[in-house]
């Protein structure tokens, strides 16, 4: 399975809710699968999660059958330090440069 950066660009740290139900669980939060086998994720999950409107989301089947749900979003800065810093320093007139003598090129 693939690593991905966005696994922890979620804030663990805060409750998905305040409320508790019987014996002190938290709540279920339930919803309805569409015949176009879509689902309306509860405000409450969104919001936790920081997803909107467009966003992409990632389903994970644990070994024990749990389906996690995550964000397939990351903070941009979570990408730093991915790929190692260039040998040589590259300015815009060397990229132009390149572009140039590679896009006059045919395949």
């Amino acid at each position: 399975m693939t690593s991905h950066v966005y696994k922890n660009a979620y804030k663990q740290d805060k409750p998905i809710n305040n409320r508790s139900g019987p014996k002190g669980n938290p709540m279920n939060l339930i919803s309805k699968v569409t015949s176009k086998g879509q689902i309306t994720v509860p405000q409450r999950i969104r919001r936790h999660l920081q997803i909107s409107k467009g966003d992409r989301v990632e389903f994970l089947i644990g070994s024990d059958g749990k389906v996690t749900l995550l964000p397939a979003t990351a903070d941009v800065r979570a990408l730093k330090g991915m790929m190692a810093k260039p040998k040589k320093k590259v300015t815009i007139e060397d990229m132009r440069r390149a572009i140039e003598v590679e896009g006059g090129k045919k395949a």
